[in-house]
């Protein structure tokens, strides 16, 4: 009669998130914006330690906060933003290490 196929259809975001979630990463990850928008809030500073999905800071880009959060367990090397910083898309914002 023919073939069946099983299919799933998802966005780009999704599709983004999938990816970050299924590989493991490893090593120094700069993390950088993107999206534009401002920096609302800062939780973290250098020299603590976080845990995968910890949040890191949060970016208001069109009227959304998205929280930003930790790809790796480990230690924050840099932060290269504070409060009220507008972002680019590719901006740096921390190093987790």
């Amino acid at each position: 009669m023919g073939d069946y196929f099983q299919i799933s259809v998802i966005d780009e975001l999704e599709k983004m998130r999938l990816a970050r979630t299924k590989s493991r990463v490893i090593g120094r990850q700069v993390i950088t914006a993107q999206m534009p928008g401002v920096i609302m809030k800062l939780y973290v500073k250098p020299g603590d330690d976080v845990k995968v999905g910890d949040p890191l800071c949060v970016l208001v880009a069109m009227k959304m906060e998205n929280e930003i959060r930790s790809p790796i367990d480990g230690v924050v090397k840099e932060i290269y933003i504070k409060d009220n910083d507008k972002m680019a898309v590719g901006d740096k914002m921390l190093a987790v290490e």
